[in-house]
């Protein structure tokens, strides 16, 4: 089938550029840089995944236990004591991310001192969503007073999923304080319209 007039195939638009020297010289550049960052990233977290593995996990990167549907109790105190290390963000997310299992419940205080402390994006995105993973009744009021709290930024909408599926009658209650909320208005509303 012939291309429309003025319109351009995918394998037209291959071929030029794969002819563009600008174009393969700067992907050229890309892959460089892509490969150099994943060496460092995994040249930095090598003591965590050497442990991960010691401890019976053999894994690539901290990224392959987010979203494990085994649960891995045994790795949790490995991956709580990597958690304050100095690594890049990438790897202290995924620490965080990894956390985010109900299994982590016991290390609430932790979680909660790291999400304070944490200023980076990434990282503090993945302590909030382990904060919602670990969360019950015992520890509600301090969830909320975490959300109400605008120094934590954006990474609170990652916090609203597990508040609006609480029971709990002072869930409900945030959940309504926080509908005002500009920064998260627009999660609350979602997730509340959801619930109805």
């Amino acid at each position: 089938m012939a291309a429309r007039k003025g319109r351009v195939t995918a394998g037209e638009l291959a071929a030029r550029l794969a002819a563009d020297p600008v174009y393969q010289e700067r992907f050229r550049l890309q892959e460089e840089e892509r490969r150099k960052r994943s060496v460092a990233l995994n040249t930095a977290q090598a003591p965590l995944v050497a442990e991960l593995t010691a401890a019976g996990k053999p894994v690539h990167d901290v990224w392959d236990l987010v979203g494990e549907s085994r649960p891995y109790p045994e790795l949790l105190p490995i991956l709580l004591k990597h958690l304050g290390r100095a690594y890049p963000d990438r790897v202290r997310e995924g620490i965080a991310r990894a956390l985010a299992v109900p299994d982590s419940r016991p290390a609430w205080g932790a979680l909660v001192k790291a999400f304070k402390a944490e200023t980076a994006k990434g990282p503090k995105d993945g302590l909030a969503c382990a904060l919602g993973a670990t969360m019950t009744a015992d520890t509600l009021d301090e969830y909320i007073t975490l959300l109400r709290d605008p120094r934590h930024g954006s990474s609170r909408v990652l916090m609203i999923r597990a508040l609006a599926r609480a029971r709990d009658p002072r869930a409900k209650m945030a959940m309504l304080e926080l509908s005002a909320d500009p920064v998260l208005a627009k999660e609350v509303a979602a997730k509340t319209k959801r619930r109805r």
